[in-house]
């Protein structure tokens, strides 16, 4: 009887065991599918964060290419700028020499003076447009790449907590 009280007792602690390890085993495939899962996520943010540099690239390139074009406008209104000033400066000029001379023959330089210049203001206006418009354009740009600098450090910062919580199952396990 002393031996059946210990056997009972045995297969008793026996079972007991077998119940915790059953229930330590469960818990451990929990933690390995929590971690299984956040791996996945740590995945998918890195696809994310690669897509986001890349579409950041691209938009730096895009905004480069719009300043160069910026910078292109510039001169161009610079340049018509001062051959206005150049046409002006001529007028001016030709209308002191026909000051002192007749006035007909010199009417038709004049004109011509005078058509050139309203050609270069119009000139200059397109070029004043064009430079509003890569403005415009490069304010878009810079709206949008701060977008896309806020949403990756989101995803950065997503990224962190992920690691930081797969190491924390990592060291549960």
């Amino acid at each position: 009887s002393s031996l059946e009280n210990r056997e009972r007792d045995a297969e008793r602690l026996v079972g007991e065991q077998q119940d915790q390890l059953s229930r330590y085993h469960s818990a451990a495939g929990l933690c390995v599918g929590e971690l299984q899962q956040a791996q996945n996520q740590v995945r998918s943010l890195q696809v994310n964060i690669r897509e986001s540099e890349a579409r950041n690239q691209k938009l730096q390139e895009r905004l480069a290419a719009m300043e160069l074009q910026l910078r292109s406008a510039q001169d161009e209104a610079q340049q018509q700028e001062r051959l206005i000033q150049n046409l002006m400066d001529g007028a001016v000029s030709k209308e002191t020499e026909l000051s002192g001379t007749e006035a007909a023959p010199g009417q038709g330089e004049v004109l011509a003076l005078q058509a050139a210049l309203f050609q270069a203001q119009l000139e200059l206006q397109a070029a004043q447009r064009a430079q509003r418009r890569a403005d415009r354009a490069q304010e878009d740009q810079n709206r949008a790449l701060e977008r896309l600098e806020r949403d990756l450090q989101r995803a950065l910062q997503h990224r962190r907590e992920t690691e930081r919580h797969n190491r924390e199952l990592q060291l549960i396990l």
